[in-house]
Formats: C-alpha cells, sequence, structure tokens
C-alpha cells in the first residue's frame, strides 16, 4: 500500500476529516504524517507543548488529570475517529497539555501541521464547524464529570 493510500484509508476512518471539501482534503492529505503508539506510551504529557493536531483511526487514548498525590482522575477514553478536546484546546489556543494521554489498545491516526491546519479551519466551514461541534460535545460530557 503507497503512503497517500494509507492517508488515505484513515481519513476515510475519522469523521471529522470526511467533512473536508476536495481541496482542503488533498491539502491536507498532503501534509499528513502517519504516526502509531503501543499500549502503555504516554502520547502527551502536563506541559507539552501541542504545535500540531494528531487524530486516531484506531485504538484508544486514557486521558486524565494527574494530581499531587499521584492519583489520577480519568476525564474521558479518546475512540477512534474522534478529536481530543483537549487536544484541540491546547491546539488553538497555544497552550501546554494540563492532562496525560496514555495508549490503551495500540494507536495508529495521522499528525496535521498545524500551519495547514489552521488554514483549512479559516478556509472549510464544515471542518471548523465539524471540529468545534466535537469539542463542545466532549466539555458537555466533561462538565457531567464535574457533577
Amino acid at each position: 500500500m503507497t503512503r497517500a493510500q494509507d492517508v488515505g484509508r484513515q481519513f476515510s476512518a475519522i469523521p471529522l476529516l470526511r467533512a473536508l471539501p476536495p481541496a482542503s482534503h488533498a491539502r491536507l492529505a498532503a501534509a499528513a504524517r502517519e504516526w502509531s503508539a503501543q499500549p502503555g506510551a504516554v502520547v502527551f504529557d502536563v506541559g507539552d507543548s501541542c504545535a500540531d493536531l494528531a487524530l486516531t483511526s484506531e485504538g484508544v487514548i486514557r486521558v486524565s488529570k494527574p494530581l499531587a498525590d499521584g492519583h489520577e482522575v480519568l476525564l474521558y477514553r479518546l475512540q477512534p475517529g474522534e478529536p481530543c478536546v483537549m487536544s484541540t484546546a491546547c491546539f488553538l489556543g497555544r497552550a501546554t497539555y494540563p492532562v496525560r494521554g496514555v495508549v490503551e489498545q495500540e494507536v495508529r491516526g495521522v499528525i496535521l501541521p498545524g500551519a495547514v491546519v489552521q488554514d483549512v479551519l479559516v478556509e472549510a466551514s464544515a471542518f471548523r464547524e465539524a471540529l468545534f461541534g466535537a469539542f463542545a460535545g466532549r466539555l458537555a460530557g466533561l462538565l457531567a464529570l464535574l457533577e
């Protein structure tokens, strides 16, 4: 399988990327890098920067908030195809992660360069609405967890 075919397969498994108009799809696909991680791998941690947007097509990532006493609060499990609300917030806000992401089931996905994603957010309203819609849904879930 060629790189383009593999990236195309991964893009088709991520609903957010299916909302892209053809030109934006081609632009992101050309810039995308594949990534994978094994169970137990820490894919982001408290204080890490987030310059790019990583999306998963396979696997599960446990997202938790480490506490000072050594415990962790489970916030959510990131399922295949879902954008991570914390990654999205850190990416858009140019902030560091306040949480940790640990792979529970082997992960495969794509990393989209930040500069290209920023451009596509401006030019593709369907992509922007899908990303912010997923963000809002997960944020509502986090608020319910707090209650």
